[in-house]
């Protein structure tokens, strides 16, 4: 039973990450939703004073984050108020209200526990807590206590009353449970919710004429609740009204066909549609989510994932086509009207994209994704100081965005400012060690700085992640001859042909065919090329980080773990190799060295969110939950989208 809700009033070789294009992408806002088996909004902006003061600005900002399910953000901004005003029973409690909705109950009951400290009258505040502890199995009757609590501060807090009835409710007691239902349907007679649980008292209560008048007036209230519909029809046929009954239960069944927004079949296709799109295979794709919309309610779900795939595919026309029906369909559809314009983009309509790029952000200011989208258009346009603008806000808004950070340091350069483009060329790098075509720029412009050493060892990296990427192998053999390593440059022109087959023209060498297996996920094949490649030239770590990749995907978690050791051996000071070690090592259930893989990974790279999140993972399995949180919190200060497992 649900207490209520309310208040008183893509990577390639490597395993934490996944690809994405470099300019612009294609996203969905929403992802893979969250659901939350109680929300609670936080205190209004009017009821904060001198608003002037920075911690009521970022208290507003983390109650916009709130409003917007964003509640890692939220957080930060919470914590970043509480600095200024630490005794302040407002910040909080909306503290804990972000902390229970982003999965930190315990973290969410001190704060809460410590606004009560500051403001023993705070009914919002009970309530909140008694949320908390209510959630918690065995904790009811603690969570009864705080929203008594509540009841007692403010009589006309409805929710706290529901929340008592539910509770009275599982401990079976029917008449004290009748009581709270009665006042919070009393209190809050619009509420559907209330009158049904109202009426379902009065029912196990006997008292069948009181029952049938207030799940009449719930079925009013929300007709397409079928679970109102359904016990006002059981309770007309204990009455004798049987034709009233079999036409309740006829809408109850009729309810039922329609409930589900997207049907069995429906969803499957959909489910197959979206993995088949997220590794690349564009054509099921389309033809799943092709399937998927007949029947689905979910329409621009449906045909938001299938622009998307038209993107993917390169038929422009028709990824416009079906974004502009989401967009007829709902015309707030932030993932409807940013995606129509990454389309537009790529058309080279510049204009009607920054348009749509603009209408997103007037439906959601906080969308980090909009900035970066919007800052490249005004990139098209070599309007470079608005361009840089923007990308900085969306850097702002989520710092671990690796393609902003990309995108402004290319502004930067191209706007003349190569010397302070350089950083951020240096954090995308490190945020996504993967990007190769941002490695690649990165070393020309410190080429063009005269930093000839840091750049080949830029694209020396690079090369090892793409090792038949024939600019950057010409990139860095030009710059290893210029730097008179011309023994280097030989063995680099070696490997190159051998793993190109460019001493066999026409034909594709065996490293190539692994790729394309891996491509098409074909695992086993894959693995068998890279293996057969490596027996030649073990010394070639560019192949094994293919294998150790290629080994995890299939599920061959020692295996993996087997050859990023061998890498980690080579190069004990890369984070991102001993990072990848330790998730593979934690999936194959080693957890000690897990642990010490990831810890030296962290020591090399502080700033990893993945490292602190896969850290935690490993003090879950060691059901160490104070550590395991300690660490998600630390993931989710460097990625605000970042979440505890299982929220």
């Amino acid at each position: 039973m649900k207490v209520f809700q309310g208040r008183c009033g893509r990577r390639r070789g490597n395993l934490h990450a996944t690809s994405e294009d470099e300019q612009i992408i294609l996203v969905n806002k929403t992802g893979c939703p969250f659901v939350y088996f109680f929300t609670l909004p936080v205190l209004l902006p009017f009821l904060l004073p001198q608003v002037n003061q920075p911690q009521f600005v970022e208290m507003r900002v983390g109650e916009y984050y709130l409003s917007h399910d964003e509640p890692g953000k939220a957080i930060s901004e919470f914590e970043a108020a509480l600095k200024a005003q630490p005794e302040n029973p407002q910040v909080l409690y909306n503290l804990g209200v972000a902390l229970r909705l982003w999965g930190d109950s315990d973290g969410a009951e001190a704060a809460l526990r410590s606004a009560l400290r500051f403001r023993p009258n705070f009914p919002e505040a009970h309530l909140a807590l008694g949320l908390v502890l209510a959630a918690r199995p065995g904790s009811y009757q603690d969570g009864l206590r705080e929203f008594e609590l509540a009841a007692a501060q403010n009589p006309s807090c409805a929710e706290a009353y529901y929340n008592i009835g539910i509770i009275r409710w599982k401990a079976d007691d029917v008449e004290q449970a009748l009581k709270s239902f009665r006042k919070a349907a009393g209190l809050h007679s619009e509420s559907a919710q209330f009158r049904l649980k109202y009426g379902e008292a009065l029912a196990r209560a006997g008292r069948l004429e009181e029952a049938e008048h207030e799940l009449e007036s719930a079925v009013k209230l929300d007709p397409t609740n079928r679970t109102a519909s359904y016990e006002l029809g059981l309770i007309q046929a204990r009455t004798g009204e049987k034709e009233k009954a079999a036409v309740r239960m006829e809408t109850v069944r009729r309810l039922q066909g329609s409930s589900a927004e997207m049907p069995e079949r429906s969803q499957l296709d959909y489910n197959e549609g979206v993995e088949a799109l997220e590794h690349g295979e564009t054509e099921r794709a389309i033809v799943k989510l092709t399937e998927a919309l007949e029947g689905t309610r979910k329409e621009a779900l449906v045909r938001t994932a299938l622009g998307i795939a038209y993107e993917r595919k390169g038929d422009l026309l028709a990824a416009r086509t079906q974004l502009e029906k989401v967009i007829h369909a709902d015309w707030k559809s932030i993932d409807g009207h940013l995606n129509l314009g990454v389309v537009l983009m790529r058309e080279g309509n510049v204009l009607r994209a920054e348009q749509e790029f603009q209408t997103v952000l007037s439906l959601d200011p906080g969308f980090a994704e909009a900035y970066y989208n919007l800052g490249l258009t005004k990139a098209a346009q070599k309007d470079w100081a608005h361009a840089a603008d923007l990308l900085r806000q969306s850097i702002r808004l989520n710092p671990s965005h690796a393609r902003a950070h990309v995108a402004l340091g290319r502004v930067l350069r191209d706007s003349g400012d190569t010397k302070a483009c350089l950083k951020y060329y240096q954090v995308a790098c490190q945020l996504d060690p993967a990007q190769v075509e941002a490695k690649l720029e990165y070393g020309r412009v410190l080429l063009a700085q005269n930093m000839i050493q840091q750049a080949i060892a830029v694209w020396g990296d690079a090369l090892k992640r793409d090792p038949a990427n024939r600019e950057l192998y010409e990139s860095l053999v030009n710059a290893l001859e210029k730097a008179g390593l011309s023994d280097q440059a030989q063995a680099e022109r070696r490997k190159f042909t051998f793993l190109t087959g460019g001493d066999r023209p026409g034909e594709r060498s065996e490293y190539e065919q692994g790729i394309n297996y891996l491509k098409h996920r074909e695992f086993d094949k894959a693995v068998t090329c890279f293996e057969g490649v490596l027996k030649k030239r073990p010394d070639y770590s560019g192949v094994r980080l293919q294998l150790a990749f290629t080994a995890f995907a299939r599920g061959d978690y020692q295996a993996a773990a087997l050859e990023y050791r061998k890498l980690v051996v080579l190069e004990p000071h890369d984070a991102d190799l001993r990072l990848s070690l330790g998730i593979a090592l934690l999936r194959g259930g080693s957890t000690e060295e897990a642990k010490r893989e990831l810890l030296q990974a962290l020591d090399l790279n502080p700033s990893s969110a993945a490292g602190h999140y896969q850290l935690g993972l490993v003090y879950l399995a060691e059901n160490d939950r104070i550590r395991a949180m300690a660490e998600f919190h630390q993931a989710r200060r460097i990625d605000p989208r970042i979440r505890p497992p299982g929220r």
